[in-house]
């Protein structure tokens, strides 16, 4: 849940650059609200770039599966739009 600013996503990237145009172009109320980004541990490229751009970490989840989870192949920079989705 985001309570102070504005969730942002999906986000499907090839580059550092467009993830970042894509976030700063984020309607916010001021220009000092969050971004909140859901991001999949799994998605290394991305949350090393969110925290070099001095985003930090509020939560951890864990995503089960009751057999083996499925395959897939996401972009390099990839986030989800809401842990409630998926």
């Amino acid at each position: 849940l985001c309570v102070d600013g504005v969730k942002v996503g999906p986000v499907h990237a090839e580059t550092p650059e467009q993830v970042m145009s894509f976030l700063s172009a984020a309607p916010r109320q001021s220009a000092e609200a969050a971004i909140c980004v859901d991001v999949p541990d799994q998605c290394a490229a991305i949350i090393e770039l969110l925290v070099d751009h001095g985003f930090e970490p509020v939560f951890e989840t864990a995503r089960m599966y009751s057999k083996t989870p499925p395959e897939s192949v996401t972009p390099r920079y990839h986030a989800i739009s809401t842990m409630e989705l998926g």
